[in-house]
């Protein structure tokens, strides 16, 4: 059978396509992470903010934007519902946003501990700063791991 007659939705079975694309369900979380951080990236520099690394503004606007397309993204489909964006903790509790001496990752699985930090900067290889994975461990709970997402 050829790829055209599977139709939407076939794919190897193990990463299920639609218009020859993989669909968000079937991806891993760090992989769809990634991919809101280049859609965020892309609509940032449509926007006339700039590519990555051309100042503060930029990221400012490109974090708001990936928050709301996740937020979107489970809203409408149901789906990644264990992902949450820019949840701050403060002792291992949610908190209000802003509150001293909190944590605020980008994204935070908190069935898995995972945290992505989405880095739109000019260095191609930032990792998320030593203080902020301390501040993390002790206001996050359940913390496993801290992974560092470049568009």
């Amino acid at each position: 059978m050829s790829p055209a007659s599977q139709g939407a939705g076939s794919g190897s079975g193990t990463n299920p396509t639609s218009a020859g694309r993989q669909v968000a369900a079937s991806m891993s979380d760090q992989d769809f992470v990634q991919k809101i951080a280049r859609l965020s990236e892309n609509w940032g520099v449509r926007k006339g903010y700039g590519p990555a690394g051309s100042g503060s503004l930029q990221g400012t606007m490109k974090h708001g934007y990936a928050e709301r397309l996740l937020n979107r993204y489970k809203r409408v489909t149901g789906q990644k519902p264990d992902l949450l964006a820019e949840q701050s903790y403060k002792n291992y509790t949610p908190t209000y946003r802003g509150n001293k001496g909190s944590a605020r990752p980008d994204v935070f699985n908190d069935k898995t501990g995972d945290i992505f930090d989405y880095k739109f900067t000019r260095n191609p290889n930032p990792q998320i700063s030593p203080a902020q994975q301390a501040r993390n461990r002790a206001n996050v709970p359940g913390v496993t791991r801290q992974t560092a997402i470049h568009p």
